[in-house]
């Protein structure tokens, strides 16, 4: 019985596989890029910030006075910008910080570039883009203390008492609490102190002795000091 030959297969010319399918997948690939361009056109000309710290911040676009807000703690700002060339847009912001009886202000000067020991921390938003600004400044986690007074004594407050980092920031009067601080670096020996009188109160570790704990809010960063 004879056998029965497969038939031959024709193979692709070598022409199209070097010419043509190149080709091909260009012309794919532009028109998908065009195609995701084409929802960017549609994105407004406008970029979000929300201010999610315990103090209001100052908003510039671009390094634009016209592009600029004062953003209160938790709420948002859209700037409008007049031209898509601006785009990607530059997000620069700074904390309004506190200021004590002197005139000086309170607490670190929180901002999202050239903060302290940091190395600059870009922010870029595209079109209809949104940033959100907390307690976070590049590795560096903030604390906002609030101090709870319920004693009858006038008390000194102190930040990371007993540290090269420490700050005195003013008084708690009896039976207040005292909301008008400020932000500060946050370190595994961190403490807020209060000198009243001839007593001392303390949360987080202070002089190497661990007291109660630091508990920060998210994203705000406020840390609340009941006193006692």
């Amino acid at each position: 019985m004879a056998g029965t030959t497969e038939p031959e297969k024709k193979s692709t010319p070598i022409w199209i596989e070097k010419f043509i399918f190149p080709v091909l997948v260009g012309v794919v690939l532009a028109l998908f890029g065009a195609f995701i361009a084409s929802f960017d056109a549609f994105k407004p000309l406008e970029v979000t910030i929300e201010n999610k710290l315990a103090l209001a911040i100052v908003v510039q676009v671009n390094n634009k006075p016209e592009y600029s807000a004062v953003i209160n703690p938790g709420a948002s700002a859209t700037i409008p910008l007049l031209s898509a060339t601006e785009f990607p847009a530059h997000i620069f912001w700074r904390v309004q910080r506190n200021k004590n009886n002197l005139g000086e202000p309170i607490g670190e000067d929180l901002k999202n570039f050239g903060n302290a020991d940091e190395a600059d921390v870009a922010v870029t938003l595209d079109r209809g883009g949104k940033y959100v600004v907390d307690n976070m400044i590049g590795i560096s986690t903030y604390f906002y203390p609030v101090i709870e007074n319920s004693t009858d004594m006038r008390c000194t407050i102190i930040v990371n008492d007993g540290l090269t980092i420490q700050y005195v920031i003013g008084q708690s009067s009896p039976q207040t609490t005292a909301n008008q601080t400020g932000y500060y670096k946050y370190a595994s020996n961190s403490n807020v102190t209060l000198e009243c009188l001839n007593t001392i109160y303390y949360r987080g570790k202070r002089n190497g002795t661990p007291g109660p704990a630091l508990i920060m809010e998210g994203q705000s960063g406020i840390v609340k000091i009941p006193i006692p």
